[in-house]
C-alpha cells in the first residue's frame, strides 16, 4: 500500500470477507491500470506481469550461469562486460601496474 494510504473499516472488512490480502490490493495498485477512481488488475495485466517476470527470470538464470555480470562504465559510456567469475583483481593489479611500469620504461 502506499505510505500514507488510509484503509477505512469498509475496506478492512470487505477484503476480510472476500480474502484479498493487503499484497494483493498494493500489486493492483503497482501493476493494475488507472480508471477514473480505480485500480484495475484486470487477467491482460496479469498475464503482461507474469510474462515479463519470466523473460527476467530467464535472463537472471543465464546471468547466474556465468557466475554473474560486470559492466564497466566510463560515464554513460559501456566500455566493456564480462564474466563476474572470471574476474581476479589480483591479475587486474598486476596488469595495470605493470603497464605503469612498462610506459615509465619507455620514458
Amino acid at each position: 500500500m502506499e505510505v500514507g494510504m488510509h484503509i477505512t473499516h469498509h475496506m478492512d472488512v470487505r477484503m476480510n470477507q472476500r480474502g484479498i490480502r493487503r499484497q494483493l490490493v498494493e500489486l493492483a495498485i503497482e501493476c493494475g491500470e488507472l480508471d477514473g477512481d480505480r485500480y484495475v488488475l484486470g487477467r491482460n495485466q496479469i498475464d503482461n506481469e507474469l510474462a515479463e517476470l519470466n523473460r527476467r527470470r530467464k535472463l537472471l538464470m543465464e546471468a547466474a550461469q556465468k557466475g554473474g555480470v560486470v559492466v564497466a562504465l566510463d560515464g554513460d559510456t559501456a566500455i566493456t562486460a564480462f564474466r563476474a567469475d572470471s574476474y581476479s583483481r589480483s591479475l587486474a593489479r598486476q596488469a595495470r601496474f605493470g603497464a605503469i611500469a612498462i610506459d615509465q620504461i619507455s620514458n
